[in-house]
């Protein structure tokens, strides 16, 4: 595996790892999205089974736009790093 794809799945993974602790969000959720542990589960199978990088973290942009979770510093960056590497931008009109 080459440096960046060990990054982008260990950043992908820490992300998910500080989203699965937000049970009060997960309560929130609305009964048409997956559950808190069912999102988490998915976004576990994306990375670690299929290397769907792209996927995973197109799944938890929506997430955190979507939902009130909230993330720290660090791992923010983190998923800031992802984008980079993977080459993605922001198109959001702000």
């Amino acid at each position: 595996m080459n440096s960046n794809v060990e990054i982008i799945e260990r950043n992908l993974l820490a992300v998910i790892e500080e989203i699965a602790k937000q049970e009060s969000v997960g309560a929130l959720i609305p009964d048409t999205m997956l559950s808190l542990e069912g999102l988490v589960e998915r976004l576990r199978e994306y990375i670690n089974i299929a290397g769907e990088y792209a996927i995973a973290y197109e799944i938890i942009t929506s997430s955190l736009e979507k939902l009130p979770f909230t993330l720290q510093g660090g791992t923010i960056i983190k998923l800031i790093d992802v984008a980079l590497i993977m080459g993605y931008r922001y198109k959001k009109d702000l």
